[in-house]
C-alpha cells in the first residue's frame, strides 16, 4: 500500500513536471499584409491589420478587436476577451500633460505594468499614455489568454497623429 502511495506521487509529479515544460501555442500572429485605415475628427489616423474590427466611437475615439464584440459589450461592468483576443480602445485624451511621457520609438506592454482597468472596461490590461504633437493620447489595451502582445503593441506602433486638434490647441 505505502509502495503504490509513493509510486503513485511520484507519477503525479513527474507528469506534473512534464506537462508545465510543453510550450503553450500562442494565438496566431495578425495578418498586416492587407491593413486597413481609420481616422478621426481628432487627428488619429490607424492601421489595424487584415481580419480586426475598427469602430468610431462617442467622443473621437476609436475601438479595435480582433474579434466580433457583442452587442452588450459598452455594457457591462466586466469585459471577457476570448482566447487569442485583442482589444484596443484609443482617443486623444487633451493636450500635451507634463506629466507624462514622450512617445516611445516602440511600444512594449510590460507584465509589470498590466493591472484592473474600470472605466466602463473592466478587464486586466494596460492603460498606455504618452504625448504626440502637442497632444496626450491614451490607450486602454486588453488580451485574451494566448494573445500577442506584440499584434497590440505593433498597430499602437502604427499610430499617426496628424496635428493638433484646433479645439485642443485652445484649451
Amino acid at each position: 500500500m505505502k509502495r503504490a502511495l509513493v509510486t503513485g506521487a511520484a507519477a503525479t509529479l513527474l507528469w506534473l513536471v512534464v506537462a508545465n515544460s510543453i510550450p503553450v501555442k500562442e494565438a496566431r500572429g495578425a495578418d498586416w499584409s492587407y491593413s486597413k485605415k481609420i481616422a478621426t475628427s481628432s487627428g488619429i489616423i490607424a492601421t489595424y491589420p487584415r481580419g480586426w474590427i475598427a469602430t468610431k466611437e462617442a467622443g473621437a475615439s476609436l475601438a479595435f478587436s480582433s474579434f466580433a464584440l457583442p452587442p452588450t459589450w459598452w455594457l457591462g461592468d466586466r469585459k471577457t476577451i476570448p482566447e487569442g483576443g485583442v482589444f484596443i480602445w484609443l482617443y486623444i485624451s487633451g493636450p500635451r500633460s507634463n506629466g507624462f511621457p514622450e512617445r516611445p520609438g516602440h511600444f512594449e506592454l510590460r507584465n509589470e505594468d498590466r493591472r484592473f482597468l474600470s472605466c466602463g472596461l473592466g478587464f486586466e490590461g494596460w492603460n498606455v499614455i504618452f504625448v504626440d504633437r502637442s497632444v496626450t493620447v491614451q490607450a486602454f489595451v486588453g488580451l485574451g489568454p494566448r494573445a500577442r502582445k506584440s499584434d497590440a503593441a505593433e498597430l499602437l506602433d502604427r499610430l499617426a497623429i496628424r496635428r493638433s486638434p484646433p479645439s485642443l490647441a485652445r484649451t
